[in-house]
Order: structure tokens, then C-alpha cells, then sequence
């Protein structure tokens, strides 16, 4: 098994997050205690194919707990949409005062959806906004990453910015999504599907033609919108389980 240091999670709850990859454990006691002894984590979690339950069990008898259902989705980019009868525009951000816009909309659109706003014992902990905070600093690693990129959905008659997206190239013709969406006093009027359109098809001016992208399980209406409305095609899935260590919450914080 191996496990790393998320920096921008670390970051955000002020102490460090952890996540690992494998499935061997026939000696996961070691393991964990050389995790312990080497990074002293509050917040460690694995994201585990669903169709493995051996590996689910094993980690809910080592402590862990199930936060999140998780699907991994792709689709292929093939023709322009028309999307002239919608006066908005869809361009990328430019600096750090339309990038504190666009994070203040992901700040807040996720509440109750991810896996730190909707753990309830991170809601005991008084940790619950730490999520918001997350969102922030990655749309700001994106906004300064070469290969990572984030755009301004807005209405062009009253300029002001109601939504936004992001993704990073994997390769010429492919593209990884990351969040994306409008702010919350637009859910459910359809604004967020013409936000995917013009998305998808900034996407194609720039020459990509597939992707994938992950969705959690909970925010039902993105996957109808991507599933049904979009023909995105779900490839695997998974179950996150996490564990925490509240041990080392004071002195990761202090």
C-alpha cells in the first residue's frame, strides 16, 4: 500500500489528511502505525471500487467508516451545442478578483453533497465549513497551474457571475473535470445544464474530445443532468471510507 499528504486538505482543515491506495492487508496494524508515527493525521481515507466488499469490511474492522458513494464517469465531446438563444458567456477567469467570485459559488453550492459537509462527526467537531474552504483553494491551485483551468459562466446582461467550471488537460484531446456549477439561488432552473453547455463547448474549441469526471452518489441531480441529459457513461464506482484520529485535531490546529 502506499499513502500520501493531500496538501490543499491538510491546508484547510490545519491538520494533516491523508489518503492511501492498495489492497493488502495482511498487515494493515504496521501499516497504520507507521502512518501515525510519520505524519501524526487527523483525517485518513481510502476511496475503494464498490464491487470490493473484502476490502470494505477489512477497513470498517480497522475503524472506517463509509462517507461517500462515489461514481467515475466519462463521455466523448462530439458537435458544438447551439447555445446562441442564451445570453451568457463562458470565458476563463483572469484574476483574483473574478477567481474570489467563482470560489465564493463553490464555497457554498456543495453543502449537505461532499464528504466533509455531510460527515456528522465533523459537524460535532465544528468542522463541517472546512469543505467550503476546500473548494476555495483548489479552484486556486487551478487558476495557477499550467495544465489546470478555470472559467466564468456570466450573464451578459447584468455581468454578473453566476457560475463557473473547471478542468485540467490529460492529454491533447482529453480532459479531467473537476467542480463546476451556478449559484445556489439558480439550482433547479436549468441554469446549471446551459453552464455544462457552454462548457463543453469551450472544451471543444480547444480540441478535446473526451474526459471523465467524478460524481458523488448524493447530488442526484448532476448525475441525471450528465447520465441522462448529457450521455455520460458511469465506468466504475466507489465507496470512500475514512477514519479519524481525533488525537491529533488540537495539535494539528494549534
Amino acid at each position: 500500500m502506499n499513502i500520501s499528504r493531500l496538501e490543499i486538505d491538510s491546508k484547510a482543515f490545519g491538520c494533516n489528511v491523508l489518503e492511501f491506495h492498495g489492497s493488502d492487508f495482511t498487515d494493515f496494524s504496521r501499516f497504520e502505525a507507521e502512518y501515525l508515527e510519520r505524519f501524526k493525521p487527523f483525517y485518513v481515507f481510502s476511496k475503494v471500487p464498490s464491487k470490493d466488499l473484502a476490502k470494505i469490511h477489512a477497513l470498517e474492522s480497522e475503524g472506517f467508516n463509509f462517507v461517500e458513494f462515489q461514481y467515475k464517469l466519462s463521455f466523448k465531446l462530439r458537435k458544438i451545442l447551439d447555445t446562441t438563444s442564451f445570453n451568457y458567456s463562458y470565458t476563463l477567469v483572469e484574476n483574483e478578483e473574478e477567481l474570489e467570485a467563482v470560489s465564493g459559488i463553490a464555497a457554498s453550492i456543495f453543502e449537505g453533497i461532499d464528504r466533509y459537509s455531510s460527515d456528522p462527526l465533523l459537524s460535532n467537531l465544528g468542522l463541517s465549513d472546512v469543505a467550503g474552504e476546500r473548494y476555495r483553494q483548489y479552484l486556486g491551485k487551478s487558476f495557477h497551474s499550467p495544465d489546470e483551468y478555470v472559467y466564468k459562466f456570466v450573464d451578459k446582461e447584468t455581468d454578473e457571475i453566476v457560475g463557473f467550471g473547471s478542468h485540467r488537460h490529460l492529454s491533447s484531446d482529453k480532459v479531467l473535470l473537476y467542480i463546476g456549477g451556478v449559484k445556489k439561488r439558480y439550482a433547479n432552473t436549468g441554469l446549471g445544464a446551459i453552464n455544462d453547455f457552454f462548457g463543453y463547448n469551450a472544451l471543444m474549441k480547444k480540441g478535446l474530445r473526451k474526459g471523465i469526471t467524478h460524481v458523488s452518489g448524493s447530488n442526484t441531480s448532476i448525475m441525471n443532468l450528465e447520465v441522462v441529459g448529457l450521455g455520460h457513461r458511469v465506468i466504475d464506482s466507489y465507496a470512500v471510507m475514512r477514519k479519524l484520529y481525533l488525537e491529533n485535531l488540537a495539535s494539528g490546529r494549534g
